[in-house]
């Protein structure tokens, strides 16, 4: 009868031990969610009240000072000022909130091509939790 409650007993640690392990790796992972803002726009004003980046495919960033600017849709990409990034983009602010079109949101924003000619789509993407929040 002994050797049969240490065998439980092992038994129940395992389990207990590898529950413990699962609710760790849960809380660890850090999953985007995905929200579409702006479907099919040939324009959109993005901003933040930091310093904010664009960045495209190829590795071009731009860096830009707080405040507001118009992104464009044009054949090669998008233009923001005299400037043209190739698609996707990715727009990001060093506090975590950006702005389109003058509402803030939290994570970053991936400008895409639309299906429609010359258009973009703007997605933010953020953690499950502040999307929760």
């Amino acid at each position: 009868m002994h050797i049969y409650n240490i065998k439980k007993f092992i038994l129940i640690l395992m389990v207990l031990l590898g529950m413990c392990r699962t609710v760790y790796a849960i809380n660890t992972v850090k999953e985007n969610i995905a929200v579409g803002l702006m479907l099919d726009c040939s324009s959109f004003i993005v901003g933040s009240s930091n310093e904010f980046l664009v960045c495209d495919t190829s590795n071009k960033k731009m860096k830009l000072t707080r405040g507001f600017i118009k992104i464009s849709c044009s054949e090669e990409g998008v233009c923001i000022g005299k400037y043209f990034l190739s698609l996707p983009v990715k727009v990001e602010s060093s506090n975590g909130t950006i702005y389109a079109q003058y509402k803030p949101y939290r994570g970053y924003l991936i400008i895409k091509k639309s299906s429609t000619v010359n258009k973009i789509t703007i997605i933010n993407f953020l953690p499950i939790e502040y999307y929760l929040k």
